[in-house]
């Protein structure tokens, strides 16, 4: 009797020590966990800043414009000019995206599958942030992070919505290759299951769809006619920046 009271004591003592260890509101963080966040990303990628395509392209349609041109004082009409912006990647889309997070105060490693959803446009990909460090804050139960890494996205489109004129239907296929840095912050009000808020820059990205079904006409006498009505329904994409506004929760 003597002993097994001595021994529940004992056990209260190291159970008392270890909590005294720690601040009154401290939380508790999982080593490794999984989490799903929703939020909104901006595209804006221009053709004309792709390294080298870019002065191709703005060769390319100042010719054909020639051929505008020369069309037009020649028949009387007014065609416009083929427009270089038409070919632009510029939307904004909404994301979720699953992630898997390796590594707990300090340095850890994030791994994520973003899907982007909008009327034109729908992606998935794999993103890797290799480098990334965040630190407690106990007195508020806040986790404050920097992250830094890549995404690689597979993208298609249905249809193209031009800035004037119908809406086309497309078939277009491409990818997205992106760098971003973001930082964020979790709060812990419920011990391993936190409630983040995370802001991303990708500073550098390129990204490209383009329509095998649109075939130039090859075999017109006039380059004009060889040519779709806008640019933009065969290819779109470009060099440029993305942003992006994240919300989410973890189990960590």
């Amino acid at each position: 009797m003597v002993r097994n009271i001595g021994f529940c004591l004992a056990c209260i003592s190291v159970v008392g020590l270890s909590l005294a260890a720690q601040p009154a509101n401290a939380f508790e963080m999982g080593w490794a966990g999984f989490g799903i966040r929703f939020g909104y990303k901006k595209i804006n990628l221009k053709a004309a800043k792709v390294p080298y395509a870019g002065d191709k392209l703005k060769e390319a349609f100042d010719n054909v414009n020639e051929k505008v041109d020369e069309y037009n004082q020649t028949n009387g009409t007014s065609q416009p000019h083929y427009l270089m912006k038409d070919l632009n990647l510029n939307t904004g889309m909404l994301q979720i995206i699953p992630s898997f997070h390796l590594g707990g105060d300090g340095y850890f490693t994030k791994l994520e599958l973003p899907i982007g959803l909008s009327s034109e446009f729908k992606t998935i990909g794999f993103g890797c942030y290799p480098i990334n460090y965040g630190w407690t804050i106990d007195e508020f139960n806040l986790f404050p992070y920097l992250s830094v890494g890549f995404a690689l996205s597979y993208a298609y489109s249905k249809k193209f919505e031009p800035t004037s004129g119908s809406t086309v239907n497309v078939n277009a296929k491409g990818g997205l290759i992106e760098t971003r840095a973001a930082v964020g912050i979790k709060y812990f009000g419920v011990d391993n299951w936190p409630i983040s808020i995370e802001i991303g820059y990708s500073p550098y990205a390129l990204g490209l769809v383009f329509d095998n079904n649109q075939k130039l006409r090859i075999d017109s006498t006039n380059v004009l006619d060889a040519l779709p009505d806008n640019p933009g329904s065969i290819a779109r994409g470009g060099a440029g920046w993305l942003l992006s506004a994240l919300v989410g929760v973890d189990w960590l």
